[in-house]
């Protein structure tokens, strides 16, 4: 599963959610093949750059759904997020 259905959504509003939150993880795995460590603001510039803005919690989201599935695992490195902080970078496996 790929989208938590926080709010109780129902039919087709919840299944056109559930497809845009498998999209966006489509195109974050894509972001992570190339196997670079990414902290989740490194990829939301990554993905600005190629005119795709996804909130910053969609991409955490995504991350967290990846390294669930075993696709992406997150590393001992970090580095500085946007608003100063140290943020931890997530890798292809």
């Amino acid at each position: 599963m790929t989208y938590y259905n926080t709010t109780n959504e129902h039919g087709t509003q919840l299944a056109a959610f559930k497809e845009k939150a498998r999209s966006q993880d489509d195109v974050i795995w894509g972001v992570f093949k190339s196997g670079a460590k990414m902290t989740p603001f490194e990829v939301s510039a990554i993905l600005q750059d190629r005119g795709v803005h996804y909130p910053l919690t969609s991409i955490r989201r995504s991350i967290h759904t990846l390294t669930r599935v075993g696709l992406i695992e997150k590393t001992d490195q970090r580095g500085i997020g946007e608003y100063g902080r140290q943020n931890y970078k997530w890798k292809a496996i």
